[in-house]
């Protein structure tokens, strides 16, 4: 079994994402989409201004959104855009996320009796592997 589950860290909750989940996925999923798209296609001006990576990371704590621009080169933008805006709204909405340590992803899958465990950061947070005997 191969996982990239969301890793706990200090940086997501100084981010405003938390807030706005907390909000949001409160919301009939309408009003929630035309809200994150609202946020996006505010924030996106932001993103274009330029690629540096600390501005970049500055903008991931003022604005709760996903953006894609890199991740794809030969995506035409406007896919771009609807991919970015889609996961946003994925991203601030669900209630099923839930963020784990590397440690807790690993004792998980040895309470569960799987071996050859390798429990990593990366991904969206933590990888793991693993295999039922």
């Amino acid at each position: 079994m191969i996982i990239d589950h969301y890793g706990k860290s200090i940086s997501w909750y100084m981010r405003t994402a938390p807030i706005a989940r907390a909000i949001l996925k409160r919301m009939p999923h309408e009003k929630a989409l035309y809200v994150s798209k609202t946020i996006y296609k505010i924030a996106k001006p932001f993103y274009l201004k330029s690629s540096n990576r600390i501005y970049r990371k500055v903008l991931n704590i003022i604005f709760p959104i996903v953006y894609f621009d890199q991740e794809i080169p030969e995506l035409p933008d406007e896919f771009k855009d609807e991919w970015s805006m889609l996961d946003t709204f994925d991203s601030l909405t669900d209630w099923f996320k839930h963020r784990r340590s590397v440690n807790q992803i690993y004792r998980e899958l040895d309470r569960l009796g799987f071996i050859d465990i390798t429990c990593f950061a990366g991904g969206n947070g933590v990888v793991a592997r693993a295999r039922k005997p």
